[in-house]
């Protein structure tokens, strides 16, 4: 395997920081070299200084959805910390439900708007999707709107089409969910149902450089072990970001370790059943320009 210079590295590490916000530290040489060693015939690159300046210098806009794709981490589980899904299926029936039916005008159906802000292969928003059929029976006649995006165009491709292998529906599905919400293919792949997949919008956006402002306000916003990856100047703009997109009495899931009131202004955290959610008590905030990019 080709080695990563110490010169290389730092040409690396900032290009990195640049496309998806992750900061690799010294010593990270190897996630680089692992990663992305199979793109240097591919690109026809003799090392890796080569495809660094190609990548900076060409304009080849898929050498760079590569380097995103494969640099980014992408693992994943269907219900991934279980005792947060059965924290929010309760939240879900005994506050949010309620709350929406209140509040729709006569007449008109009620309005949830759910984002997977990281969506990686699809098992978040398809685990969401499957609480809001099992707590909300009548939820095919809501205003439902259930939007999953991820940085890597290749993962959110595969989540839109909702196949997973033997071993992927084994990590974190039990029988009752496997049998009411998937059929097996042919080629073996289990296929999550047309009711589920219905109930969600797939689409590629990077949370560290555009302006996710016109994806709407939500109700609930899941962005799950992604920021630990990031340095405070990127949570920071991050997760205030996400809290201008958060409506008033809407919750933000974080990954289990992950603090960020030291990053948010207007939300507090609102224990349920034993899993930490944030919640928003304020008004919407004002819709400030958003500051992408590197600092």
């Amino acid at each position: 395997m080709i080695k990563v210079s110490p010169e290389e590295f730092q040409l690396w590490a900032g290009l990195i920081y640049e496309y998806t916000g992750i900061v690799l530290q010294p010593g990270k040489a190897y996630l680089i070299e692992n990663r992305l060693s199979g793109l240097l015939q591919e690109y026809n690159c003799q090392n890796f200084k080569e495809m660094y300046f190609k990548a900076r210098h060409a304009g080849n806009p898929t050498l760079k959805e590569s380097i995103i794709n494969n640099i980014s981490t992408q693992e994943t589980s269907f219900f991934r910390d279980r005792h947060v899904y059965d924290a929010l299926a309760d939240l879900i029936r005994n506050k949010i439900s309620p709350a929406k039916r209140r509040e729709a005008p006569a007449g008109r159906p009620p309005k949830l708007r759910i984002w997977s802000a990281a969506c990686s292969h699809g098992q978040e928003p398809y685990s969401a999707a499957m609480i809001l059929a099992e707590v909300i029976p009548d939820i095919d006649d809501w205003d439902l709107k259930l939007l999953a995006t991820d940085i890597s165009d290749k993962a959110f491709r595969k989540a839109s089409l909702g196949r997973y292998t033997e071993l992927e529906v084994q990590r974190g599905l039990d029988q009752h969910h496997l049998g009411k919400y998937f059929v097996k293919r042919q080629d073996g792949l289990w296929q999550v149902s047309d009711r589920i997949r219905a109930m969600i919008s797939f689409q590629k956006v990077n949370l560290v450089t555009e302006d996710y402002r016109s994806l709407g306000t939500f109700d609930l916003i899941f962005c799950r072990n992604v920021a630990i990856y990031f340095d405070l100047p990127t949570k920071t703009r991050l997760f205030g970001n996400l809290e201008r997109v958060l409506a008033p009495q809407g919750y933000l899931i974080v990954g289990s370790t992950e603090n960020i009131s030291p990053f948010v202004a207007d939300l507090r955290i609102f224990h349920h059943r034993n899993a930490i959610f944030y919640l928003k008590n304020g008004q919407a905030r004002s819709p400030a320009v958003l500051k992408t990019g590197t600092n």
